[in-house]
């Protein structure tokens, strides 16, 4: 084997071997914000049923009070 056909197999493996890293590196990160925005959308909707919920007792109370009073 020359030492050309060498050093350009290594360059190639050098490359490749980057590319590889770099795109699971990115599927990493692609991973960890899918994670990171379904725990964020999962507070939200967990928030927002709360708070309808609150609203409805508060509703309830509303009217509780006012048939009690009138």
């Amino acid at each position: 084997m020359s030492k050309s056909y060498w050093d350009d197999s290594q360059k190639h493996q050098k490359k490749h071997t980057s590319k590889c890293a770099s795109n699971m590196f990115s599927e990493a990160n692609q991973f960890q914000l899918n994670k990171i925005s379904i725990h964020y959308y999962t507070t939200l909707t967990t928030m927002a049923t709360k708070s309808i919920k609150l609203s409805e007792e508060t509703y309830k109370k509303l009217v509780e009070s006012r048939q009690t009073a009138g």
